[in-house]
């Protein structure tokens, strides 16, 4: 599961996309890419990879609901994470909440390349569940 992208003078360009990894792209005023999967979550043993680089372009970029990381007696969720920013190019991640169930395995693995006049700001909050459940992360 993959999604492969990339701005370059504000110009999208999809390079790859392996489901369940699915988006949704609008521009207003500024470049917005909502990322979408299908299914409740994160599964042991599921690989799911995120590439994109920015060159003189901006970006804000979040996900469609929370991710639920769900249990495992040893296999691992992992997540892969790679980003390149060039040439003055803006980035703002805005992850939903990340929801681990009791004994949930996951491995998250973040590159992020930049140059000075790049700029980047980065969200991932871990949560319990909404008010009314309780994973016992």
């Amino acid at each position: 599961m993959s999604i492969k992208f990339k701005f370059e003078n504000e110009k999208f360009s999809l390079d790859k996309l392996e489901l369940p990894s699915r988006h949704y792209y609008f521009q207003n005023e500024e470049n917005y890419i909502k990322l979408l999967n299908i299914g409740e979550g994160l599964f042991p043993k599921d690989k799911i990879r995120t590439s994109f680089k920015l060159n003189n372009s901006k970006l804000i970029l979040t996900t469609e609901s929370a991710t639920k990381i769900y249990p495992s007696k040893k296999e691992y969720g992992i997540q892969k994470i790679d980003i390149t920013l060039e040439n003055s190019s803006n980035l703002e991640f805005l992850n939903d909440e990340l929801i681990l169930y009791k004994d949930s395995k996951y491995i998250q693995l973040f590159n992020l390349k930049y140059d000075d006049s790049s700029t980047f700001f980065y969200t991932d909050i871990l949560s319990r569940g909404r008010s009314f459940e309780d994973f016992d992360f």
